[in-house]
């Protein structure tokens, strides 16, 4: 039978040695392993259930806190930044692949915080079209109204 004291320190060095090896097998911030591709029929369902869940929500719900800093309209607001990054990608932006993700998209969730929630469902169910070289025709991109 063995009586715990509660817990120990790790050994000196550890956690130099575990982010040492992590990073060596991995760039930081690249998720592992890499997220599988999904066909626009897939994209266009997760769009779709988005814009029904987010609709569903009371002015309350959409008020509380999310993720870094942001409440769940903030977070909307981050994805409605994320539909404008997949429209630059399918136009052929270059700028956009140097981008950092998170920082870039930032002004967008910003933008949704305080205002009427009916304005980010709006801004959210907007049809917004991109142009792809390799489409003639535009491609929707947010919302079920699309």
């Amino acid at each position: 039978m063995s009586t715990s004291t509660g817990p120990t320190a790790p050994p000196p060095g550890l956690r130099h040695q575990v982010l040492g090896r992590s990073l060596g097998l991995r760039p930081a911030g690249r998720p592992t392993p890499e997220a599988a591709p999904i066909s626009a029929v897939e994209a266009r369902r997760a769009a779709t259930a988005l814009d029904a869940l987010f609709v569903g929500l009371t002015e309350a719900q959409c008020r509380q806190p999310a993720l870094r800093g942001l409440d769940v309209q903030g977070v909307i607001g981050h994805l409605i930044g994320v539909g404008e990054h997949v429209q630059r990608a399918l136009a052929g932006d270059p700028e956009l692949a140097r981008v950092d993700h998170v920082a870039s998209t930032q002004p967008s969730a910003a933008a949704q915080l305080g205002v009427p929630v009916t304005s980010t469902r709006t801004r959210l169910q907007r049809p917004s079209l991109a142009r792809s070289s390799c489409s003639p025709r535009p491609i929707p991109m947010l919302g079920s109204s699309c």
